[in-house]
């Protein structure tokens, strides 16, 4: 394989990694909405009992979603000065309709940088981000005698 299509596969990879979690205002016929916004809108407040306990995931090892907004917000602010990243989250995170302050090569700079930090943190695909393999325990206790 060429450079130019190591290159192109590459930011085709960026771009549908930045798009999977943050979605894409600018995408014709319609918007693609991402996983973030969507996790954004849903209420993530939890009730506790009387005695202070609140109930838990069934599986601990599995991200919540609100594990998931904190990676990606994470990765954001980590990635731009204060400028940029106010620019960023007025475009892609408040308004979100397709109007943008940012050029369209400033968008797809940032949209190919945060792609690739996704994809590098195991953000991306989002479906894999949220599924836990758990061992069996033999594996584990194989495994913990390794290291002791």
């Amino acid at each position: 394989m060429s450079d130019t299509n190591l290159t192109r596969e590459r930011y085709s990879l960026n771009k549908k990694a930045f798009t999977d979690v943050l979605g894409d205002p600018w995408a014709y016929p319609e918007q693609v909405e991402g996983y973030y916004n969507i996790l954004k809108r849903r209420s993530t407040i939890s009730a506790t009992g009387p005695l202070g306990e609140a109930s838990t995931t069934l599986n601990a090892a599995k991200p919540s979603p609100v594990d998931f907004l904190c990676d990606v917000e994470n990765i954001i602010s980590r990635s731009m000065d204060k400028e940029l990243l106010n620019l960023f989250i007025e475009t892609y995170i408040i308004s979100a309709n397709g109007t943008s302050t940012l050029t369209q090569q400033e968008r797809t700079k940032l949209e190919q940088r945060l792609g690739r930090l996704f994809l590098a943190y195991g953000i991306s695909p989002v479906a894999k981000y949220f599924t836990a393999i758990r061992k069996p325990i033999f594996k584990q206790r194989a495994c913990r005698k390794l290291f002791l």
